[in-house]
This record gives structure tokens, sequence and C-alpha cells, in this order.
């Protein structure tokens, strides 16, 4: 695949070898624009691995969450749900070879999202795990054995030039979520977001830029009520969430009433689902 700046030298050559009566590399001249553009164009995509609510078939459905983002300068797993097993049978099932993977986040200590990390571990190859500093030390001593490097996240950092994490929110149960921004939106990853949506909606928005936002992943809502989700929805809104992808820990009752209250900006998910940033872009319009 050519770079702009390869193909506009490979012009040159042409035309030199034109006026030579060389004709062989003519054929590159009109070569498609396609071939100079690069997977950052298109998007990051991303996959649901693991997940307790069900979408693809041929997947399989356990309590917990990951998710995999393609087409970055690094491929990413957001969690590793509860159970290995059912992680790497799920990945086989997408097409997802370990090795691909070079950033593991783990979003909180919870089972349901580390469960299936020392199952996957043996099977990546030179991987960063970035988790929350109040892990404990057993656990962080154990994935040290097995992962090329592992950082500890308090506070913001950035893992990638357009991702970063939003550090350790919450105080009973800390735990961080993904932020991808891209130039037209910002994707937040949730594992459950047990410190609440406002303050992960509104922490996102602070570390990068005020854009419009893709929520997605665990919301945590089985407890609230049809009023209580109304007004969380409308407060998102506010805060400027413009389309969602609930699933996992978000509750079926109050998953229709987002997606009464949201129509079209409603994203179905669950185990298996291809969500590709172009879709993204469509739902924040």
């Amino acid at each position: 695949m050519f770079s702009v700046r390869r193909l506009a030298n490979l012009r040159v050559f042409v035309l030199a070898g034109l006026a030579l009566g060389v004709c062989s590399v003519c054929p590159e001249v009109g070569a498609p624009k396609e071939q100079a553009r690069k997977p950052a164009e298109v998007g990051p995509m991303f996959t649901v691995l693991f997940d307790n609510i069900p979408h693809q078939d041929g997947y399989r459905t356990s309590w917990g969450y990951s998710c995999l983002i393609r087409g970055l300068e690094e491929t990413i797993l957001f969690d590793t749900g509860g159970d290995g097993r059912i992680l790497l049978d799920n990945m086989e099932r997408a097409g997802v070879d370990p090795k691909e993977i070079g950033i593991i986040v783990l979003s909180h200590f919870h089972g349901d999202h580390t469960g299936g990390l020392h199952a996957l571990l043996p099977r990546c190859e030179g991987v960063t795990v970035y988790l929350l500093r109040s892990f404990p030390e057993a656990f962080k001593n154990e994935v040290r054995s097995m992962a090329s490097l592992v950082v500890e996240v308090s506070g913001s950092i950035s893992l990638l030039d357009e991702v970063k994490t939003t550090g350790a929110l919450g105080f009973e149960i800390p735990e961080q979520s993904l932020v991808v921004e891209q130039e037209d939106g910002l994707v937040v990853v949730t594992g459950c977001a047990h410190p609440g949506l406002r303050g992960i909606v509104e922490k996102a928005r602070e570390i990068t830029a005020p854009k419009p936002v893709f929520l997605m992943g665990g919301f945590h809502l089985r407890d609230l009520s049809k009023s209580e989700v109304t007004d969380l929805v409308n407060d998102l809104e506010s805060l400027g969430v413009k389309a969602v992808a609930p699933s996992h820990c978000t509750g079926s009752p109050q998953r229709r009433v987002i997606k009464q209250m949201l129509g079209d900006r409603f994203l179905e998910s669950g185990a298996g689902r291809v969500i590709a940033m172009e879709e993204m872009r469509g739902a924040l319009e």
C-alpha cells in the first residue's frame, strides 16, 4: 500500500520513464486513491467480544464485558469478561489473534471484567496491561509475571495519541473508562460505570475536548426507575451525549427506556456486535 508521498514520487518517476519510452510502470499511474488511504482515516472499529446480552449468532454469552478496538496504532482490548474460555472462543469466532493485541485495559477489579485475563495473557506477545493502582498487589504481581509491562493508573493518562483513560473515578468501587477521540466526536467505553455516567462523561470531555459523545458499555442502571433513567438521559444529553450502545449491566427495562427516548441514536449491542466509527458518526449527526 502506497503512502501519498510515495505515490507522488512514483508519478515523477513514471513521467520521467515516459520521456525515455519506458512504459512498464505506466499501470501504476492509474492506481486508485484508496491505495493511499490509512486505517486511521476510516476510524476505529469496536467489537464486543464478551457480554451477557446476545447479539450475533455463534457468540457465547456470560455475565461480563469485553470490547476490542481495532484501527488504531495499537489494537486495544478493554476488559476481558468473566470467563477465559468464552473470551477465547469468541475471539476465535471474530477472527482475532491474541498476538495482535498490544494493549489491555482493565476498568475495575470485579471478576466479570478481569476473569478472562489469565487465559488470554499467555497467548499474547509484547502486551501492556493498564490497571488501577488500587488493584490488589497479589493480582498485580501475577499479571506482571505474564505481561510484558504493567502500568498502574491513578489519574488520566494517554495510551495512544487519540486514546486516554479517565483514570480512577469513584471511591467505593474505583473504575476507569476509555476515551477514544476522533475529529468529529468522542467514543467513551465504560465497564460498569460504577462512578456514574454523568461524572464519566464530564471527565472524558475535560481530558480531551468538549465534543459530541458516543457512549457504550455497561451503564449499571438496573436499580433505577423509569423516571430516574429519563432524568439521567436528559442530563447526559445536556453533557454532549448524542448516541449510546448500552449493554452488560445496564438492565433490560432501562435499555428500553433509553431506546424510546433516543430512537435511532440508540444502537443495539451485545456479544458479537461490531460498531464501525462510520456508524457512530451517523448516530452522532
